[in-house]
């Protein structure tokens, strides 16, 4: 029924990464075959293809716009818009020279027609002299973006299709076409990376990728106490830690310490660790949203998902300072319900996202 089918997900730690730029090959190759090596076993098949996303702030996104006369004017009079016409418009989309070299276009999708300067959403078949159209384009830094390639390449998997950039593509399992035409943003918290995603009208308007995530919680944890092993931050995170402290339980939590034995930290003093981070990422994420012009426009408010999402508390805290009504979202859309509960969880939301975009592209 159109449905994707999930039979199994697995998830590897990577080192070798920072806020998602690649320093090191080998490592983040060594991640990619071990989670490819634990599928193929578990399902009992072999991998070859894959599809991928990246991010870090190294991708971002412009609008460019350019025009065309009306060619079957010229030809026999008339002024109505042909398919050629909109063929010949994007034609010179593709010719567009970037202004820094070193950048490579990912995609690049039309957000807006206008035919004499009045806007339309269906050019072909009006009636005008001027066809014009404004262009997003996804770009990213050629290094990063042929790191990462090569990164597949040397695993001996073939990306399908093209390489995506993770922003433009999570939106896919955790949005629907009505908030897509209403207005919001899907905000994808990882471990290294905050990813934004802005769509209205039904388009993607905006992406940016900001370089803090969960990892940064990680640290903070660690400087407050640093008798606690690396090992138990996550897990003490996860299962015990808060976003907002007024709504964090007045009590203490036993943690083992180094040396084994336990040790009691106030759960209050976790949270505020964590709210003082949280509030930095949240702030951010706010302050793209409202210089990118969409402030005012997100009908359909904000959509946290991403490892991170999963944070107690954590729409609260965005919904306080954003002042936008938020939500915590996982995986559910264009998948079966027998798979819903295998990835009932916002840390595998671009994983099935781009399961969901691949199967669309039919490559």
């Amino acid at each position: 029924d159109g449905r994707v089918d999930i039979r199994g997900i697995v998830s590897e730690p990577v080192q070798g990464v920072a806020a998602g730029h690649i320093d090191n090959s080998e490592q983040v190759g060594q991640a990619v075959a071990a989670a490819k090596q634990r599928i193929e076993q578990r399902l009992n098949i072999r991998i070859t293809e894959a599809y991928a996303g990246l991010s870090g702030d190294f991708i971002r996104s412009v609008q460019v716009t350019d025009h065309v006369y009306v060619q079957d004017e010229l030809r026999n009079g008339s002024n109505q818009i042909t398919q050629r016409d909109l063929d010949e418009l994007s034609r010179r989309m593709q010719s567009v020279k970037l202004p820094d070299e070193r950048e490579t276009i990912i995609t690049m999708e039309p957000l807006r027609y206008k035919v004499d300067e009045k806007e339309v959403e269906i050019p072909v078949g009006a009636y005008g002299h001027l066809l014009s159209a404004t262009y997003n384009f996804i770009l990213c830094e050629r290094d990063a973006f042929n790191r990462f390639s090569r990164v597949f390449r040397e695993a001996g998997i073939n990306v399908k299709g093209k390489i995506y950039a993770s922003a433009a593509v999570v939106a896919e399992s955790v949005v629907t076409t009505e908030e897509k035409e209403e207005g919001v943003a899907i905000v994808d918290i990882g471990s290294g990376v905050t990813d934004v995603a802005i769509y209205r009208g039904g388009v993607l308007c905006y992406i940016a990728s900001i370089p803090m995530g969960g990892s940064a919680l990680n640290t903070d944890i660690r400087m407050y106490d640093g008798y606690i092993p690396p090992r138990l931050i996550e897990s003490l995170k996860c299962q015990l830690g808060s976003a907002v402290v007024s709504l964090t339980p007045d009590e203490m939590i036993q943690v083992r310490s180094r040396n084994r034995n336990l040790k009691s930290i106030p759960r209050l003093n976790l949270a505020s660790v964590i709210e003082a981070r949280m509030t930095d990422i949240a702030e951010y994420v706010w302050k793209e949203i409202r210089d990118a012009g969409y402030g005012k426009k997100l009908g359909a408010g904000i959509v946290l998902t991403g490892g991170v999402a999963d944070l107690a508390n954590v729409a609260e805290l965005f919904h306080r300072v954003t002042g936008q009504e938020t939500r915590t979202a996982c995986p559910e859309i264009g998948i079966t319900s027998e798979s819903f509960e295998m990835v009932a969880t916002p840390k595998y939301t671009l994983a099935v996202s781009l399961l969901l975009r691949g199967a669309q592209a039919g490559v």
